[in-house]
């Protein structure tokens, strides 16, 4: 398996959750499993993990490199390949039978990522990104959603070669915690510039100075955009309004995501919102675009609402409505854990039986 990140550090994603999901499943069905990734800091370049074997190697830029360099010697070792498609993919196809190549794209970002990174990165990652349904013709492609799959079409890898797998990442009861005593708003994630909680940063800032709803916003997560996330507090005045959390264990977390309001997220694209259906499984509303694959963990109208994207207006009214009206907000709360467990439906066991005839072992 490969992926730029894993699961320890406080960075991670919906691509390391999955990719994580996924190595535990097959190792729990009895294969031996090796996560290449990138080095994190304090932990072992070399760990075990019952039958996951976890190698370490370079940063999230050059972990392509040595990753590369691990396949090609050590690519008899290896039945299977799974390989998680963050933008730049890691040209595994190259190395081994295309069939028991398969890759988890989570979305294609296009002319996104020039808002989502500089321009010399960006135009790498573009074209990167370009080759991929060329370089993977006869690979296997794993998707989340509907949406993903269309994306993969438009730029042309065959549809008999797109399968979309649901995958249960979360597991939340229903169990209540008590609400926070002030109008709450949370969101989840990587703090990158893809992500724009700058757009719910100056949200929370027009609830509280046009609206009249003094609002808390809890930030969970961390990355390269917090410096200037925390400088458009300060600017806005809004230091009493907004809390920043850094990274929290998964057991915090939940229990932040119960005690909010309503979740937030701003994402220029998703290929299914992960954290939004985290957030739903909590029995929380969310406010967001209508981008990409949210718009299939979200029922819009029904457990929350997504705007047309742009309209930060419409996305204030939103979350005013539902900030201000608790039979609304608790509502589509109880919609939002309803449709939320329906998406969690795992299609775990379909998706090895698909790497185990692909690898002719069972």
């Amino acid at each position: 398996m490969l992926n730029w990140r894993d699961k320890s550090g406080g960075q991670y994603g919906g691509a390391e959750i999955i990719s994580n999901e996924i190595a535990s499943s097959l190792a729990a069905a009895g294969h031996d499993v090796t996560l290449f990734t990138s080095q994190t800091a304090g932990r072992s370049s070399h760990e075990t993990s019952g039958k996951i074997n976890i190698i370490r190697k370079g940063s999230v830029n050059t972990v392509y490199l040595f990753a590369f360099m691990h396949m090609l010697a050590n690519r008899r070792g290896y039945d299977a390949v799974v390989e998680s498609v963050n933008t730049v993919p890691f040209f595994s196809a190259l190395l081994f039978r295309q069939s028991r190549v398969f890759i988890l794209v989570h979305h294609i970002m296009g002319k996104r990522l020039f808002a989502a990174t500089n321009p010399a990165k960006a135009a790498i990652a573009a074209v990167a990104e370009a080759m991929i349904p060329a370089i993977y013709s006869k690979s296997n492609f794993i998707v989340l959603s509907e949406f993903v799959r269309f994306q993969l079409e438009s730029i042309g890898v065959a549809r008999r070669r797109i399968h979309i797998v649901r995958i249960q990442h979360a597991r939340i009861d229903g169990k209540r915690e008590q609400k926070a005593k002030i109008p709450t708003v949370i969101t989840v994630g990587r703090l990158v510039r893809q992500k724009r909680v700058g757009i719910i940063i100056r949200t929370i800032g027009v609830l509280a100075k046009k609206r009249g709803i003094n609002a808390k916003l809890i930030i969970v997560g961390s990355g390269t955009e917090r410096k200037k996330l925390e400088e458009l507090v300060l600017h806005l005045g809004l230091e009493k309004n907004i809390i920043f959390t850094g990274f929290l264990e998964e057991g915090t977390k939940i229990r932040e995501l119960k005690r909010a309001w309503v979740f937030a997220t701003a994402s220029l694209i998703e290929g299914l919102g992960l954290s939004a259906i985290e957030a739903e499984l909590c029995s929380l509303p969310v406010v967001g675009f209508a981008n990409g694959g949210l718009s299939e963990s979200v029922k819009n109208g029904y457990s929350g609402f997504l705007v047309k994207e742009g309209n930060e207006k419409d996305y204030a009214g939103r979350l005013a409505l539902l900030l201000s009206n608790k039979k609304t907000r608790e509502r589509m709360g109880n919609n939002a854990r309803k449709h939320s467990l329906m998406l969690q439906n795992s299609d775990m066991q379909k998706l090895i039986r698909l790497i185990e005839g692909a690898s002719g072992r069972k």
